[in-house]
Protein backbone atom coordinates (compact mmCIF):
# COMPACT_ATOMS: atom_id res chain seq x y z
CA UNK A 1 0.00 0.00 0.00
CA UNK A 2 1.39 3.48 -1.10
CA UNK A 3 2.11 5.59 1.94
CA UNK A 4 0.59 8.95 0.26
CA UNK A 5 -2.51 6.89 -0.88
CA UNK A 6 -3.16 6.36 3.37
CA UNK A 7 -2.39 9.53 3.99
CA UNK A 8 -4.87 11.64 2.04
CA UNK A 9 -7.27 8.58 2.43
CA UNK A 10 -10.68 10.62 3.24
CA UNK A 11 -12.28 7.52 4.88
CA UNK A 12 -9.69 7.15 8.09
CA UNK A 13 -10.03 11.13 8.70
CA UNK A 14 -13.77 10.47 8.73
CA UNK A 15 -13.35 7.66 11.24
CA UNK A 16 -10.79 9.67 13.38
CA UNK A 17 -13.69 12.33 13.64
CA UNK A 18 -15.44 10.02 15.78
CA UNK A 19 -15.17 10.93 19.48
CA UNK A 20 -14.24 7.16 20.44
CA UNK A 21 -11.35 7.09 18.27
CA UNK A 22 -8.36 8.74 20.30
CA UNK A 23 -5.75 10.91 17.90
CA UNK A 24 -3.00 8.01 19.21
CA UNK A 25 -4.92 5.25 17.33
CA UNK A 26 -2.53 3.52 15.01
CA UNK A 27 -4.78 3.00 12.13
CA UNK A 28 -2.19 4.65 9.56
CA UNK A 29 0.64 2.50 11.20
CA UNK A 30 -1.29 -0.72 10.96
CA UNK A 31 1.17 -3.11 9.29
CA UNK A 32 -0.96 -6.41 8.03
CA UNK A 33 0.45 -8.12 10.86
CA UNK A 34 -2.66 -10.49 11.36
CA UNK A 35 -2.51 -9.99 15.18
CA UNK A 36 -5.88 -9.06 15.34
CA UNK A 37 -7.30 -11.63 13.58
CA UNK A 38 -5.10 -14.29 14.84
CA UNK A 39 -6.28 -13.75 18.84
CA UNK A 40 -9.76 -13.24 17.24
CA UNK A 41 -12.89 -15.20 18.68
CA UNK A 42 -14.90 -14.14 15.37
CA UNK A 43 -12.43 -15.45 13.41
CA UNK A 44 -12.75 -18.70 14.44
CA UNK A 45 -16.57 -19.19 13.94
CA UNK A 46 -16.70 -16.72 11.17
CA UNK A 47 -15.82 -14.67 7.70
CA UNK A 48 -14.47 -11.86 10.10
CA UNK A 49 -11.04 -10.47 9.61
CA UNK A 50 -10.15 -7.59 11.39
CA UNK A 51 -6.91 -7.64 9.64
CA UNK A 52 -9.06 -7.66 6.53
CA UNK A 53 -11.17 -5.05 7.55
CA UNK A 54 -8.22 -2.38 8.67
CA UNK A 55 -7.18 -3.04 4.74
CA UNK A 56 -10.05 -1.77 3.21
CA UNK A 57 -9.66 1.26 5.46
CA UNK A 58 -6.75 2.01 4.50
CA UNK A 59 -7.44 1.62 0.80
CA UNK A 60 -10.49 3.82 1.62
CA UNK A 61 -12.95 1.17 0.52
CA UNK A 62 -15.57 2.96 2.26
CA UNK A 63 -18.64 1.91 0.78
CA UNK A 64 -17.49 -2.12 0.66
CA UNK A 65 -16.89 -2.00 4.15
CA UNK A 66 -20.25 -0.42 5.23
CA UNK A 67 -22.19 -2.72 3.09
CA UNK A 68 -20.34 -5.53 4.29
CA UNK A 69 -22.25 -8.01 6.54
CA UNK A 70 -18.56 -9.08 8.73
CA UNK A 71 -19.14 -5.80 10.38
CA UNK A 72 -21.75 -7.08 12.81
CA UNK A 73 -19.68 -10.60 13.35
CA UNK A 74 -17.44 -8.71 16.13
CA UNK A 75 -18.46 -9.28 19.82
CA UNK A 76 -16.30 -6.76 20.83
CA UNK A 77 -14.03 -8.73 23.38
CA UNK A 78 -10.73 -6.34 22.02
CA UNK A 79 -8.66 -9.49 22.11
CA UNK A 80 -7.44 -7.58 18.76
CA UNK A 81 -6.51 -4.27 20.71
CA UNK A 82 -4.21 -6.35 22.96
CA UNK A 83 -2.37 -7.86 20.20
CA UNK A 84 -1.85 -5.17 18.45
CA UNK A 85 2.31 -4.17 18.17
CA UNK A 86 0.75 -0.61 16.65
CA UNK A 87 -1.70 0.47 19.29
CA UNK A 88 -4.50 -0.46 17.28
CA UNK A 89 -8.28 -1.20 18.24
CA UNK A 90 -10.11 -3.11 15.41
CA UNK A 91 -13.36 -3.78 17.83
CA UNK A 92 -13.54 0.16 18.45
CA UNK A 93 -13.46 1.40 14.23
CA UNK A 94 -16.02 -1.31 14.30
CA UNK A 95 -18.05 0.08 16.51
CA UNK A 96 -18.02 3.36 14.09
CA UNK A 97 -18.45 1.73 10.68
CA UNK A 98 -21.39 0.17 12.38
CA UNK A 99 -23.10 3.40 13.25
CA UNK A 100 -22.17 5.12 9.93
CA UNK A 101 -23.51 1.91 8.10
CA UNK A 102 -27.00 2.40 10.08
CA UNK A 103 -26.78 6.07 9.05
CA UNK A 104 -26.73 5.18 5.38
CA UNK A 105 -29.17 2.46 5.70
CA UNK A 106 -27.43 -0.60 6.22
CA UNK A 107 -27.47 -3.57 8.91
CA UNK A 108 -30.53 -1.98 10.55
CA UNK A 109 -31.89 -5.88 9.94
CA UNK A 110 -29.00 -6.65 12.86
CA UNK A 111 -29.93 -4.42 15.01
CA UNK A 112 -34.00 -4.14 14.64
CA UNK A 113 -34.17 -7.16 17.11
CA UNK A 114 -32.11 -5.69 20.10
CA UNK A 115 -34.78 -3.22 20.44
CA UNK A 116 -35.87 -4.84 24.03
CA UNK A 117 -32.56 -4.03 24.95
CA UNK A 118 -32.96 -0.28 24.92
CA UNK A 119 -36.74 -0.90 26.24
CA UNK A 120 -35.00 -2.69 29.39
CA UNK A 121 -31.70 -0.48 29.70
CA UNK A 122 -34.28 2.55 30.11
CA UNK A 123 -36.70 1.09 32.40
CA UNK A 124 -34.80 -1.30 34.26
CA UNK A 125 -30.99 0.04 34.10
CA UNK A 126 -30.05 -3.14 33.31
CA UNK A 127 -29.54 -4.04 29.29
CA UNK A 128 -31.38 -8.03 29.47
CA UNK A 129 -31.94 -10.86 27.46
CA UNK A 130 -33.05 -14.51 28.23
CA UNK A 131 -31.22 -17.15 27.28
CA UNK A 132 -33.62 -18.21 24.89
CA UNK A 133 -33.50 -14.71 22.76
CA UNK A 134 -30.30 -14.41 22.58
CA UNK A 135 -29.63 -18.13 20.55
CA UNK A 136 -32.61 -17.40 18.95
CA UNK A 137 -30.89 -13.61 17.92
CA UNK A 138 -27.31 -15.33 17.16
CA UNK A 139 -28.66 -18.37 15.08
CA UNK A 140 -27.21 -16.73 12.16
CA UNK A 141 -23.90 -16.95 13.04
CA UNK A 142 -24.21 -20.55 13.02
CA UNK A 143 -23.90 -23.14 15.22
CA UNK A 144 -20.69 -22.39 16.80
CA UNK A 145 -22.25 -19.15 18.19
CA UNK A 146 -24.76 -21.10 19.39
CA UNK A 147 -23.18 -23.98 21.43
CA UNK A 148 -21.16 -20.71 23.16
CA UNK A 149 -24.19 -19.10 23.81
CA UNK A 150 -25.79 -21.82 25.20
CA UNK A 151 -22.24 -22.39 26.96
CA UNK A 152 -21.99 -18.74 27.99
CA UNK A 153 -21.51 -19.18 32.10
CA UNK A 154 -18.55 -21.29 31.47
CA UNK A 155 -17.37 -19.16 28.28
CA UNK A 156 -17.39 -16.32 31.10
CA UNK A 157 -15.59 -18.18 33.81
CA UNK A 158 -12.73 -19.59 31.15
CA UNK A 159 -12.47 -15.95 30.24
CA UNK A 160 -11.89 -15.19 34.30
CA UNK A 161 -14.92 -12.53 33.90
CA UNK A 162 -18.36 -12.79 36.52
CA UNK A 163 -20.96 -15.54 34.99
CA UNK A 164 -23.50 -14.96 37.02
CA UNK A 165 -26.44 -11.98 36.16
CA UNK A 166 -26.84 -8.99 37.76
CA UNK A 167 -28.76 -8.00 40.33
CA UNK A 168 -31.81 -6.08 39.82
CA UNK A 169 -30.84 -2.22 40.75
CA UNK A 170 -32.34 -0.17 43.65
CA UNK A 171 -35.49 2.06 42.50
CA UNK A 172 -33.56 5.36 43.28
CA UNK A 173 -30.53 4.13 40.72
CA UNK A 174 -33.22 2.98 37.92
CA UNK A 175 -35.17 6.11 37.89
CA UNK A 176 -32.22 7.78 37.87
CA UNK A 177 -30.64 5.99 35.09
CA UNK A 178 -34.04 6.21 33.18
CA UNK A 179 -33.77 10.22 33.50
CA UNK A 180 -29.97 10.06 31.91
CA UNK A 181 -31.15 7.83 29.26
CA UNK A 182 -34.64 9.89 28.26
CA UNK A 183 -32.41 13.21 28.35
CA UNK A 184 -30.29 11.34 25.77
CA UNK A 185 -33.01 11.10 23.49
CA UNK A 186 -33.56 7.24 24.09
CA UNK A 187 -37.07 7.35 23.31
CA UNK A 188 -36.79 8.61 19.97
CA UNK A 189 -33.71 6.05 19.43
CA UNK A 190 -36.49 3.07 20.27
CA UNK A 191 -38.89 4.90 17.73
CA UNK A 192 -35.92 4.59 14.87
CA UNK A 193 -36.12 1.03 15.84
CA UNK A 194 -39.89 0.40 15.71
CA UNK A 195 -39.71 2.50 12.27
CA UNK A 196 -37.13 0.08 10.94
CA UNK A 197 -38.84 -2.72 12.54
CA UNK A 198 -41.92 -2.10 10.58
CA UNK A 199 -40.24 -1.57 7.02
CA UNK A 200 -38.02 -4.68 7.57
CA UNK A 201 -41.08 -6.57 8.48
CA UNK A 202 -43.38 -5.30 5.37
CA UNK A 203 -40.51 -5.72 3.27
CA UNK A 204 -40.15 -9.69 4.23
CA UNK A 205 -44.34 -9.85 3.50
CA UNK A 206 -44.00 -8.15 -0.05
CA UNK A 207 -40.81 -10.82 -0.61
CA UNK A 208 -43.67 -13.86 0.53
Amino acid sequence: MEKEKIKKNDFIKEIFKDPRIPEELGINRCIQCGNCSASCPAARHSSYRPRKIMQEILLGARNNLLENEDIWLCYSCFSCNLRCPRNNNPGVIIHVLRQLALKEGHGWEKVVKFKFYLESLRDSGIGWSTKAQTIEYFKELENDWVEIIKNMPEVLKELSMNPNSPRELPKEARDQIKKILELANINEDISEFEEKEEKIQKQKNEEK
